[in-house]
């Protein structure tokens, strides 16, 4: 399989595990790939994860991102916009340096060959339940509904609460608000038609940059409001690729074990969603389907479950 044509490119954002880093890579041959390494990742580390990474990676400017910002959704689009220059990819992933693919680069083909032209991540309309907080029974809706203030990328906090203007804003029309993750599936026309939107709308950009928690927010939102995208917006789907494991009232999904071995196996061969299949927008039922990647691995802590889903998921 010719980069050229690979179903798909993957767009890695990563800051730390040199070592898994480039397992994740060479697991993906075949695929283009954009690797971006944080700014902040210090310069020997960072020596550390480009010496000896797979040919066929091609490592993307440095950001300089932080916590809850907008730079994470900068680092994102710029590497969605490389994949887009640099590759004839029908879907591109956006996939943390602590993900893994749980099938062969050939299933993957088989995968998205129903899906072109569509996308698949969460997306769930806010007001949303699980962004409530002691402070806040909102939904979520103050990350949005107040400019929250920045310094150097960073969210200006004290004591632990986000300092903010106190007089709420007024929500684009345009936009139709969504919860989401950073880790997605994106349709060529998808990235296209975002890529476009936050070209062509810097009052949106502006509005981004002051919203807390961007990266969770801002590309379902775009996607999923017609006025912003267009008619693509009714081939974005609520559905999630990926396994993760989350305990309950965590912020973080947990890191995966051999603990973890069962449940990622089952995720792995459980029956194969379509574009077609029912799920409702506004329902967070993300076990439902076949899992093609999953998140969170690392070379201390999941090395024996890796060798597993190579030998027994990826045959490799």
């Amino acid at each position: 399989m010719t980069a050229r044509a690979a179903p798909a490119a993957a767009v890695i954002l990563a800051h730390a595990d040199p070592d898994h880093l480039h397992r994740l890579v060479r697991s993906l041959e075949g695929l283009p790939i954009f690797v971006h390494i944080d700014r902040n990742t210090p310069d020997a580390l960072f020596e550390q994860m480009v010496a000896g990474l797979p040919s066929g990676a091609e490592v993307l400017p440095r950001v300089r991102t932080a916590l809850s910002s907008w730079s994470l959704v900068a680092a994102e689009l710029a590497g969605l916009s490389r994949a887009m220059e640099a590759s004839s990819a029908e879907h591109v992933f956006v996939m943390s340096g602590s993900c893994y693919p749980l099938v062969s680069m050939d299933q993957l083909g088989d995968e998205l060959a129903p899906w072109r032209g569509h996308s698949r991540l969460v997306k769930v309309p806010v007001p949303v339940w699980y962004w409530n907080t002691r402070r806040r029974q909102d939904g979520g809706l103050s990350r949005f509904r107040y400019r929250h203030l920045h310094l150097g990328g960073q969210v200006l906090r004290i004591r632990g609460v986000n300092i903010r203007w106190p007089i709420p804003r007024a929500i684009p029309s345009d936009l139709q608000l969504h919860a989401s993750s950073q880790w997605k599936m994106l349709a060529r026309p998808h990235v296209q038609a975002l890529l476009k939107a936050f070209a062509d709308r810097p009052d949106l950009v502006k509005f981004w940059r002051t919203t807390f928690v961007p990266d969770e927010s801002a590309v379902a939102s775009m996607l999923a409001s017609p006025a912003v995208v267009g008619d693509v917006a009714e081939r974005v789907h609520n559905d999630q690729p990926w396994y993760l494991e989350w305990e309950e009232g965590a912020d973080h999904p947990g890191w995966l074990t051999m603990d973890s071995a069962p449940a990622v196996i089952a995720a792995a061969e459980a029956t194969a969603q379509l574009p077609g299949d029912a799920r409702q927008a506004d329902v967070l039922n993300m076990d439902r389907g076949r899992k093609i990647f999953a998140r969170k691995f690392s070379t201390s802590r999941s090395m024996e479950l890796l060798d597993l889903i190579d030998s027994k998921l990826r045959q490799s």
